[in-house]
């Protein structure tokens, strides 16, 4: 995991590499959970800021090109990418 500051908040970097029968947005809520030092588990759903089906279907995608998706959680901006980065940027 790298972290850094800038003037806008602060960036967590995970590289993830979920396999097929991996749910990415149990990978991302996780990475979230341990961001904040609790358990995924007590985070409302993740299902609430974005639908499941679409982040899966992230990591599914196909091409040459990364894909790449951001949604609000949590007050964190979530990118995610289709190769398995996930970043979050604080908006505090």
């Amino acid at each position: 995991m790298n972290q850094f500051d800038d003037d806008r908040g602060t960036d967590v970097v995970i590289e993830a590499r979920p396999s097929r029968d991996e749910e990415f947005g149990t990978i991302v809520l996780t990475a979230i959970a341990d961001e904040l030092g609790t358990d995924p588990e007590s985070l409302p759903p993740l299902r609430d800021s974005i639908d499941p089906d679409i982040l899966n279907g992230l990591r599914d995608a196909g091409g040459s090109s990364v894909k790449t998706l951001s949604f609000e959680y949590l007050g964190y901006e979530v990118v995610v990418t289709s190769d398995g980065l996930i970043q979050l940027r604080s908006f505090a």
